[in-house]
C-alpha cells in the first residue's frame, strides 16, 4: 500500500489569479496558469494539451485541430465526469478568479477544495 503523500504545489509568481475570468486559462500563452493548470499538470498532463484551455470540460471538446483528451483518461474523468469532482472544479473557478478575495482567502479556500478532491496538501511557494 502506497503512503506516498498527493501534493499539489501552485508557484505564485506563475499563477493567474484574482483578475475576473476574462483572460484566465488552465495555461496562458505567457506562461501562467489557474490553480486547475496546476492541477492538470501535476495529474500528468502536459502543457501543450492544456495551453489556452479555459476550463478542464474543454479538454476533452472538441477544437478544430484538436481531438482533445479521451472520455475516458483518468483526469477527464474526476474533474469532468464525475458530478462530484465537476462542482468542486467549479467552484474552484470561482475562487481562483475572484477580483474580491483577499490572497489568504483564496489559498484557504483552494486548499480546501483540492483536499476534497484528493490532494493530501496544498503549498503554495513563490
Amino acid at each position: 500500500m502506497s503512503t506516498e503523500k498527493k501534493v499539489l504545489t501552485i508557484d505564485r509568481s506563475n499563477w493567474y489569479r484574482g483578475k475576473g475570468p476574462i483572460g484566465s486559462r488552465l495555461l496562458t500563452n505567457g506562461g501562467k496558469m489557474c490553480c486547475l493548470g496546476f492541477d492538470a499538470i501535476t495529474c500528468g498532463l502536459n502543457p501543450e494539451e492544456i495551453r489556452g484551455k479555459p476550463v478542464p470540460k474543454d479538454l476533452n471538446s472538441r477544437w478544430i485541430g484538436d481531438p482533445g483528451l479521451p472520455q475516458s483518461h483518468p483526469y477527464i474523468q474526476s474533474r469532468v465526469l464525475s458530478s462530484f469532482g465537476d462542482n468542486i472544479v467549479g467552484r474552484l473557478v470561482i475562487t481562483n478568479d475572484n477580483a474580491l478575495l483577499s490572497e489568504s482567502e483564496r489559498e484557504d479556500k483552494i486548499t480546501t477544495l483540492f483536499k476534497q478532491l484528493g490532494y493530501d496538501e496544498v503549498v503554495f511557494v513563490n
